[in-house]
């Protein structure tokens, strides 16, 4: 966090993850915490945290980003999607 502002956090997010993940569970967080105030930024690509005022970002991936500080929140659920009129073989797929 920057040393000019503790208790206010900038966070960098896709506007997916913000709108599926982060939205049902913000009214919770602020609730716990009235003494933080969030301010969500949306990212595409990682950006200079300094020039943009981010505090942390909060990204999909293998955590492969050098020079950053990663630590994994949780394990994403990956999941094969089909057609309603494909029938399912049984077997796993493959790319």
């Amino acid at each position: 966090m920057r040393e000019d502002d503790t208790s206010r956090i900038t966070v960098g997010m896709s506007t997916y993850f913000a709108s599926r993940w982060l939205s049902p569970r913000l009214m919770n967080f602020m609730a716990e915490h009235p003494n933080i105030s969030l301010r969500l930024q949306p990212m595409i690509d990682l950006t200079d945290f300094h020039t943009e005022n981010i505090d942390m970002a909060i990204r999909w991936g293998k955590g492969h980003w050098p020079g950053m500080h990663v630590e994994l929140l949780r394990q994403a659920p990956v999941r094969p999607a089909t057609g309603k009129n494909r029938r399912s073989t049984g077997r796993a797929f493959l790319p």
